[in-house]
C-alpha cells in the first residue's frame, strides 16, 4: 500500500515534499542513490529495518537517539528511533516498492499527485545538500545522544559530580567553566554549600 499524507508532518515527510518541485525542475543531483520515506508499523521499525537490508539493492537507515532510562536495577542506555515510524530506504535500480514485502512497512510516503517520489541530493547555492547524509553526519557526531554526560550544563539546573572527592553528590549549577575550566555550584545534602569544582568533573543530573 502506498500512502498519500497532505500536508506532511514529519520532517523527513516535509523534505520529500520541499524536492518535489526541484526535481520537477529537473535541478542537479550529487548522487545517484534515490532515497525514499518508508511507513512501518507501529514499533515495526527494526523489523522493518531487518527486512529491506536483506533486500539486495536496497539500502535502509533507521537515525535513533539514545537516552538513559532509570529501570528497578538501576539506569541503563537504551536506544528509539528518532523518527518513530519511519525510515529512510535508498535504491539506484531495484524498486521502492519492494520494500512492500515487508510486514512491517505500512507503505511509502507519496505526493498529493500520487507518485513516491524521492529525496534527492542537490546543489543549494553552490552546496551540495542531501538530507539523509546531514541526519547520518549529525548522529555520528553525537548530536542524538541524550545521556546525562552529553547533555551541555545550564546555569541553574541540577548538575552530578562524577569525580573527586565528591563524586555522586547533587548539586545545582550557579555559574558556568571560567576560563581556568572552573564551575560554581551549591551542594545539597551532606555538603550543602556553595563551592568551586572542575567543570570536567561535572556533567547534568
Amino acid at each position: 500500500m502506498a500512502l498519500s499524507i497532505w500536508p506532511p508532518k514529519c520532517a523527513p515527510c516535509r523534505a520529500a515534499a520541499r524536492h518535489t518541485l526541484a526535481l520537477r525542475r529537473g535541478e542537479s543531483t550529487v548522487n545517484s542513490t534515490n532515497w525514499f520515506v518508508v511507513q512501518t508499523t507501529p514499533r515495526g521499525e527494526l523489523a522493518a529495518l531487518a527486512d529491506i537490508q536483506a533486500m539486495d539493492g536496497l539500502e535502509a537507515y533507521l537515525p535513533q537517539e539514545t537516552r538513559l532510562r532509570r529501570t528497578r536495577k538501576g539506569k541503563v542506555v537504551v536506544q528509539h528511533p528518532l523518527l518513530p515510524g519511519f525510515l529512510f530506504v535508498g535504491t539506484q535500480t531495484r524498486s521502492i516498492f519492494d520494500t512492500l514485502r515487508s510486514k512491517s512497512v505500512r507503505g511509502i510516503i507519496r505526493s498529493p499527485g500520487g507518485a513516491a517520489h524521492p529525496i534527492r541530493s542537490k546543489t543549494v547555492n553552490g552546496t551540495a545538500w542531501n538530507f539523509v547524509d546531514e541526519l547520518r553526519s549529525r548522529e555520528n557526531a553525537g548530536e542524538f545522544y541524550f545521556t546525562p554526560k552529553n547533555r551541555p550544563l545550564v546555569e541553574g539546573a541540577e548538575v552530578r559530580v562524577i569525580s573527586g572527592a565528591f563524586k555522586d553528590q547533587i548539586g545545582r549549577l550557579l555559574s558556568a567553566a571560567t576560563a581556568e575550566g572552573r564551575a560554581e555550584i551549591m551542594m545539597s545534602g551532606l555538603f550543602a554549600g556553595r563551592m568551586t569544582v572542575d567543570a570536567r568533573a561535572l556533567e547534568a543530573a
